[in-house]
């Protein structure tokens, strides 16, 4: 009893988490409480790793709490930090068989909300308005990197 009742809490504060502070903020309750029945809680320490370089792109994560290093060469070269509220691996989901770029480490204690493809699309299929909302936000991810890009060449 006390197990599911602790489910139960964490399920609703994962569903406030994702309207508060994610790229899913502009959802309804309804896409929202999908998505978080869906996602699995995984806990990281100092160091550890959320995926390998070479590994198979076949989920995505959201950082409900602490920060990770987005790294290749072992650690030598850092790409970005993702923190909290915060998504990796999104890109994956929508290529079969893409392994992953870089080796994705916890930089101190972390939380993040790992969504499988398999479920996710199911999602996706149930509520279409996740797959519009995921469109306004890779058009606008796009949008961003070509004016960076622009404003570099330029």
């Amino acid at each position: 009893m006390a197990e599911s009742r602790l489910d139960a809490l964490r399920f609703l504060e994962n569903v406030i988490f994702l309207r508060k502070f994610t790229i899913f903020a502009g959802l309804e309750t309804g896409e929202l409480r999908a998505l978080a029945l869906i996602a699995r809680e995984m806990a990281l320490i100092d160091g550890e790793y959320a995926v390998r370089e070479g590994d198979a792109g076949d989920s995505f994560f959201i950082v409900k709490s602490g920060a990770l290093r987005i790294v290749k060469n072992e650690g030598q070269i850092e790409l970005a930090r993702v923190g909290r509220g915060e998504c990796f691996g999104e890109m994956a989901l929508f290529e079969d068989g893409l392994l992953r770029s870089a080796d994705v480490r916890a930089d101190g204690p972390s939380i993040l909300l790992a969504f499988q493809r398999e479920d996710f699309f199911d999602v996706l299929n149930r509520q279409p308005g996740i797959s519009i909302e995921l469109l306004r936000i890779f058009s606008r991810r796009l949008r961003e990197k070509n004016d960076k890009n622009q404003n570099n060449n330029g």
